[in-house]
């Protein structure tokens, strides 16, 4: 990552890589709740959608079944979703998994993806602020300003 910090170019490729890794996967996300649905009939006890927050997070989860924004979402792993997997068929239950896993590896993979664009932006604001203050810093008369971060 020290490689990376040396040169802004490089920090903003790889922003521009982060921006397109980042809708990548949410077209996948997007791809898995549209198979699942059109590979099961509804009513379905729980089914994956996407779901997009504020700051660019986006997951894909399991929303229950409800009616006008009632829907809870649900967590295989967590109780609520144990309790709906066993009430499943095992055929079916090993399906549900099968989607599970792979919802929580495109999750993660978006949320680190997420964390790193954010803090690179973050640097990349934070070292234009610094080198306007190095700019007015250097006019001022008996100001001597000058270094070199070196975080290799």
């Amino acid at each position: 990552m020290t490689d990376i910090l040396r040169s802004r170019g490089r920090v903003r490729q790889r922003v521009r890589d982060l921006e397109a890794e980042k809708v990548g996967l949410v077209k996948r996300m997007e791809v898995l709740a549209q198979e699942f649905q059109q590979a099961f009939r509804r009513p379905w006890p729980a089914h994956p959608v996407v779901q997009r927050i504020a700051g660019g997070h986006v997951y894909v989860r399991w929303r229950c079944q409800g009616r006008n924004g009632k829907q809870n979402y649900v967590d295989l792993a967590g109780e609520a979703g144990q309790a709906l997997l066993s009430a499943l068929e095992p055929p079916v239950q090993r399906i549900y998994v099968r989607y599970g896993q792979e919802m929580l590896n495109l999750n993660v993979a978006h949320a680190l993806r997420q964390s790193e664009w954010t803090r690179l932006r973050q640097y990349l604001g934070d070292c234009v602020v610094l080198e306007g203050y190095a700019h007015a810093l250097k006019n001022t008369v008996g100001t001597k300003v000058g270094f070199s971060l070196d975080l290799g």
